[in-house]
């Protein structure tokens, strides 16, 4: 794979992280496929269960939102992550996170979709 795939894979994953921290919620959705599944925790959305469940972008806009409103401040960490391709357009990035006190594994599906690469899916197990 092109160094450049791997840096650019890398460089989604922190500006996502970044992002977060800094509640830039514009940003936050850049790098989100329209068409995305991506996990919501129910601390940042209202009246959902207590599952980590996947939702559309339409809904982690609404979630996150909600919880840039509330003014919380939870920062988000990737202690480390690696990336793996299936093919030239897919990419998986799986590591070990930390939102507050709550720690688990996180995995971020990508594709590339012309020429940059957009997370599709994501997932977190929690510790």
């Amino acid at each position: 794979m092109p160094q450049a795939d791997v840096n650019a894979v890398n460089q989604a994953v922190e500006e996502q992280r970044a992002a977060f921290n800094a509640r830039n919620l514009d940003a936050l959705l850049l790098g989100i496929a329209d068409d995305a599944r991506v996990v919501s925790l129910p601390a940042f959305g209202t009246g959902r269960g207590a599952g980590d469940g996947q939702v559309s972008k339409v809904q982690y806009r609404e979630d996150m939102a909600a919880l840039m409103a509330r003014g919380d401040r939870t920062l988000l960490e990737h202690a480390s992550w690696t990336v793996e391709f299936a093919d030239p357009t897919h990419a998986t990035a799986k590591g070990q996170g930390q939102l507050g006190e709550s720690r688990g594994d996180f995995q971020y599906k990508l594709e590339k979709r012309g020429d940059r690469w957009m997370i599709v899916e994501s997932t977190v197990k929690r510790k």
